[in-house]
């Protein structure tokens, strides 16, 4: 009777030190948010109006057991977005992922805030799109977009770029872009102007047909 107590007592130390806690995502953007966790990916949309109705996702994880303290499990979390990166300010360059921790019977919530513009580049021709880019105001040189070499039909992919201010100062802070697509059949596109300015949370899309 003795060592049926003792386990049963076992059984109850290993129950109230062990369970699971809550990942929310949060998305305060109009755009797409990625993110991976534990070898799962997700997509979590934007919201027409991010700052009152942000788009959210929970996800139970484990916090692991702990024999003397309420359980809690580091995990390292994936995550960017259209509009929004993790910046390393100690190191001045964004990163690609962070460290969470879980608690038993807590949430850990991840707040996602625009700190970018973006363009996103969609290519539903029946060639490849050989290379793309952008022309900044402040700069003419082009410069690449991400993941537009070689992109096959079907395929898409998106930029982050610096936005111009809500309040620009003078005609230098009116920043403005130019986009250049060429396919394999070496066709230049051009698309946006001296007016196209992007704001903090804009998305500049380009559909290839």
């Amino acid at each position: 009777m003795k060592n049926i107590i003792l386990l049963y007592l076992l059984t109850l130390i290993l129950t109230s030190c062990s369970g699971d806690g809550n990942l929310e995502i949060i998305n305060r953007t109009k755009n797409e948010i990625y993110f991976s966790i534990e070898n799962t990916d997700y997509i979590l949309t934007g919201s027409n109006d991010p700052d009152t109705d942000p788009e959210a996702i929970s996800i139970k994880l484990s916090a692991g057991k702990d024999f003397l303290n309420n359980p809690e499990k580091s995990y390292t979390l994936f995550i960017e977005g259209e509009t929004f990166a993790i910046y390393d300010y100690v190191q001045h360059i964004v990163v690609p992922s962070t460290e969470i921790v879980i608690k038993s019977g807590e949430v850990t919530t991840v707040y996602c805030n625009p700190g970018y513009a973006c363009v996103r580049l969609i290519n539903n021709s029946l060639q490849d799109i050989s290379s793309a880019w952008y022309i900044k105001s402040t700069n003419s040189t082009p410069a690449l977009i991400s993941g537009s070499v070689n992109l096959a039909p079907t395929q898409s992919t998106y930029c982050r770029l610096d936005y111009m201010t809500d309040n620009p100062n003078g005609p230098e802070d009116y920043l403005y872009y130019i986009f250049q697509v060429i396919l394999r059949d070496s066709t230049l596109l051009e698309f946006g102007d001296e007016t196209n300015y992007l704001f903090n949370d804009d998305l500049y899309q380009i559909i290839i047909e």
